[in-house]
């Protein structure tokens, strides 16, 4: 039997009749997928637990082609309260679980990016004023994390350090590169030096800052995550466009 405590839940979908497979995020072993069989189900099933944005304990046993079956959920310690994120917090939640689905590998723990995630759900329902800022911060150690963060201060090219008074090219593979020095790639967001400089130091509280790291981070988080849009991204536009009208 392996135990994975503390996790989360990212998504689970129905399989069959009564069975339900579930996407975990565990501190110690990653990214897991389970089933819950209704065959199974016991008093220590309890698939109400089953919810997102709480931190659980999972008893998991080995099946076939590396399948784990659930056989005893507990949810832990937590000053979230279940079923109690709303709105733009609900869905900025989903958001973070679609960026672990999308690109995180299977099975490679990451204790710093499990603590990363954590903590970010605590922000954004205890501290929603600045939901932004602790949006962009996860994005920035999930980059970091994974291996994807670029130098951010020093120029691609030219490998000089970046000018904090010039404007920049950036390419989400190989870095910034000066806009003055190269022709021009409409596919490429044009940033500045001072963002590029706060982006690394991790300061974003300047609300220009914010805004801008917003629209580079997006552009660069669209190149891992392909050409499919993030569904937690549509259901809030849609959400925002219902409530303007």
């Amino acid at each position: 039997m392996l135990v994975l405590s503390p996790c989360y839940l990212l998504h689970y979908y129905e399989s069959g009749a009564h069975d339900r497979v579930v996407q975990v995020f565990s501190r110690d072993q990653g990214k897991i997928s389970c089933m819950v069989k209704a065959a199974r189900q016991s008093a220590k099933i309890k698939r109400g637990l089953l919810q997102p944005f709480i931190p659980l304990s999972l008893e998991v046993v080995a099946a076939k082609n590396d399948w784990y079956i659930v056989s005893g959920i507990s949810a832990l310690k937590t000053n979230i309260p279940a079923n109690s994120m709303q709105g733009r917090i609900l869905y900025s939640a989903y958001y973070l679980n679609e960026l672990l689905l999308r690109l995180l590998a299977p099975y490679l723990p990451d204790e710093i990016l499990f603590q990363h995630y954590h903590d970010t759900l605590q922000n954004l329902y205890h501290k929603p004023d600045n939901l932004e800022y602790y949006l962009r911060l996860f994005e920035l150690n999930l980059l970091e994390q994974l291996g994807y963060q670029p130098n951010w201060t020093l120029d691609s090219i030219e490998h000089y350090p970046i000018d904090s008074e010039s404007d920049y090219v950036f390419d989400p593979l190989s870095g910034p590169r000066a806009l003055a020095l190269q022709p021009r790639d409409k596919r490429l967001p044009i940033c500045s030096g001072r963002l590029l400089y706060a982006l690394q130091e991790k300061q974003l509280d300047n609300p220009r800052i914010l805004k801008q790291a917003k629209l580079l981070l997006r552009q660069i988080l669209r190149y891992y995550l392909g050409d499919k849009p993030l569904r937690s991204r549509q259901v809030y536009q849609q959400l925002v466009t219902t409530h303007t009208q």
